[in-house]
């Protein structure tokens, strides 16, 4: 079953990591967890109400131990982004995720899962 949580690929840096979340934040509260500057796409603990957690957080929003070094999530994780971004069912109508202006693409996620994160 699709998710309705949002049509973009998540781009804070909270979830993406330093290296690619480079979106400035919205000046709004996320509707769900009721924090400043939070994306509903970048939200996981709506994700995780929809039982799909974000790679490396957990269903609470905190990064998991050893999941993220020096602000950055690590190669594995990024993996880990690549098949969840693949996966269109996380996406309204099973739709292929569009980034937001200025954010990372499918391709970034790919790079850094090879390479590292971007500095």
């Amino acid at each position: 079953m699709p998710s309705e949580i949002g049509e973009t690929i998540p781009c804070s840096a909270v979830v993406v990591g330093k290296g690619l979340g480079k979106v400035q934040a919205p000046k709004t509260k996320c509707p769900t967890c009721n924090l400043d500057g939070d994306r509903r796409v970048d939200c996981p603990v709506a994700w995780a109400n929809v039982g799909k957690p974000l790679p490396g957080l957990s269903s609470r929003g905190g990064r998991l131990k050893g999941a993220f070094t020096d602000g950055n999530p690590t190669k594995d994780i990024f993996a880990q982004w690549v098949v969840f971004l693949q996966d269109r069912r996380n996406f309204p109508q099973g739709a292929r995720p569009m980034p937001n202006p200025g954010a990372p693409e499918l391709k970034d996620f790919k790079k850094a899962a090879r390479d590292g994160a971007p500095p």
